[in-house]
């Protein structure tokens, strides 16, 4: 991996732009964006470092270091938010390093997750490997929407699980129904199903 980085640094640091045809710019892109990316692995792992180092008591935190070293207070938030995101969802860190994805995909997992709580971030992490291969082939624009989508659709299972499970508790602490509630319940149902179809 190394060995790779430096040839692409090599490349780009002895391109010329200027006289490169189409072609070759598109190549000095991929490898520019290769190369952004695992900046962007790297970033992260130093600000988890930064975080350990702070709940040690032996660095300020992340998010401080980040504006001392020219970083915006929004850059070095999201500098926090994507190491936040990188440590729930493991495979999209070793993505992001090879250069399989970008900085803006493990961003929008991290706009995904920030309202969630553990039950929620966790139903999402259960997805991790679909949610990794749709990124790989997605446009983070894309990707974005495609993580709305996984959210309510996590929210939404784990909303019906509960309501089964409250249903269940429910009608074994209710007394038996008799005959007329089963036919009241019947004809509900089946004029529920005529209003469907």
């Amino acid at each position: 991996m190394m060995e790779d980085l430096r040839d692409t640094l090599g490349v780009l640091l002895e391109a010329d732009v200027g006289a490169a045809d189409r072609d070759s710019v598109a190549g000095l892109l991929r490898q520019s964006r290769e190369l952004r990316c695992w900046l962007d692995s790297f970033d992260v792992r130093c600000v988890r470092r930064t975080s350990e180092l702070a709940a040690q008591g032996r660095s300020e935190p992340a998010e401080s270091m980040g504006t001392d070293h020219g970083l915006s207070a929004r850059e070095s938030r999201l500098g926090r938010l994507r190491a936040e995101a990188c440590d729930l969802f493991v495979l999209f860190e070793r993505a992001l390093t090879r250069g399989e994805i970008a900085a803006g995909h493990v961003d929008a997992l991290a706009q995904a997750i920030r309202d969630l709580d553990d039950e929620q971030r966790f139903g999402l992490v259960d997805r991790e490997e679909r949610l990794l291969e749709a990124a790989v082939r997605m446009r983070v624009d894309d990707f974005v929407r495609h993580c709305r989508v996984q959210v309510a659709d996590v929210v939404a299972e784990l909303a019906r699980t509960a309501a089964a499970v409250s249903s269940a508790e429910d009608t074994a602490d209710a007394p038996p129904a008799d005959r007329t509630t089963n036919e009241r319940i019947s004809a509900i149902r089946y004029r529920i199903e005529m209003r469907i179809s």
